[in-house]
């Protein structure tokens, strides 16, 4: 799985860093705090046509998404390790 990008926010005194993946038109994200995963979950989309994504969900990439989900999830305490 090759990284795409790597995005980092602070929350609650603690610096999170949201890694990006891809493999073909599979896009995952994970959230990382101290170089480990600070979720239960793993968030991934598979985009066969772009066009309906955008129709779906708008001109926003996918990852960026999936990404706004992610830190939603973490500033809402959903499906965060007790001490990652």
């Amino acid at each position: 799985m090759e990284e795409k990008e790597a995005l980092g926010f602070d929350h609650n005194g603690k610096h999170y860093v949201i890694k990006v993946f891809q493999v073909g038109n599979k896009y995952t994200v994970e959230p990382f705090l101290n170089d480990m995963p600070a979720s239960y979950y793993s968030y991934s989309v598979e985009v066969d046509d772009i066009d309906t994504w955008k129709n779906l969900y708008g001109s926003k990439p996918p990852y960026v998404r999936l990404v706004e989900i992610v830190e939603l999830d973490i500033k809402e305490g959903h499906g965060l390790r007790k001490s990652p």
